[in-house]
């Protein structure tokens, strides 16, 4: 009876390990897609700045021999805007950079996890798991890849 309930123990031991690196694969995906939509973001608030200052530098001829002191608002109107769109893209890309760390970590983690996992699948004798929990098994963890290999 001890058997079988260190058997039992095992596969909640095996079944616990799966779920966690799944919630951690799935929370990788989920922050590989936040970094690349900041980038983006990014990407597009840059190329909103540099139209608004090529658009200004144009608009300031004509400012300059219509009304020659607003020109001074609009330059630092124009100037205001710009840094505060740099500065919220730069925000952006700290907090990208950020995430981009904890990803990195969170993929090497991964990779060892799923690493010990392939391995304790290849320890585990048949009498231990029916052959449907091992080809169960084995069907979860090439969701993975290869093991560190394929996050590194």
């Amino acid at each position: 009876m001890s058997e079988k309930l260190k058997a039992y123990d095992l596969g909640d031991d095996l079944e616990k390990s799966l779920r966690f690196a799944e919630e951690l694969h799935e929370k990788t995906a989920e922050a590989n897609y936040k970094i690349l939509s900041s980038r983006i973001k990014e990407a597009f608030l840059f190329m909103i700045s540099l139209l608004l200052n090529i658009a200004g530098v144009y608009g300031l001829r004509f400012f300059i021999e219509v009304n020659p002191t607003a020109t001074k608002y609009l330059v630092i109107s124009i100037i205001l805007i710009t840094l505060s769109i740099i500065s919220y893209a730069s925000y952006l890309e700290f907090r990208a950079q950020k995430l981009s760390r904890r990803v990195e970590s969170d993929k090497e983690r991964l990779g060892d996890l799923v690493d010990l996992l392939h391995e304790t699948e290849k320890a585990i004798s048949s009498d231990e798991l029916s052959t449907l929990a091992r080809e169960t098994l084995r069907i979860r963890l090439s969701r993975f890849g290869i093991g560190t290999k394929a996050w590194k």
